[in-house]
């Protein structure tokens, strides 16, 4: 799958499970060695939102529009 292309900059810092990224740091080498681990993550997420675009937007119509009156 090719990955995506994200612009890291302007970047925020996120916190991750130990676990997981222990886990990431030793397969993302073998998978994608030019691949950082916040690139890897970042495409993961952007991979994610565009998959479910449609669902997210219908969440946060319902949770965030004004009640019908």
């Amino acid at each position: 799958h090719d990955a995506l292309p994200i612009s890291m900059s302007g970047r925020v810092q996120v916190y991750l499970n130990r676990q997981l990224y222990e886990q990431i740091k030793n397969f993302l080498p073998v998978i994608a060695p030019e691949t950082s681990i916040a690139s890897y993550l970042s495409n993961i997420i952007a991979e994610h939102i565009e998959l479910n675009i449609e669902e997210i937007t219908q969440l946060y119509k319902e949770r965030f529009s004004p009640p019908k009156i």
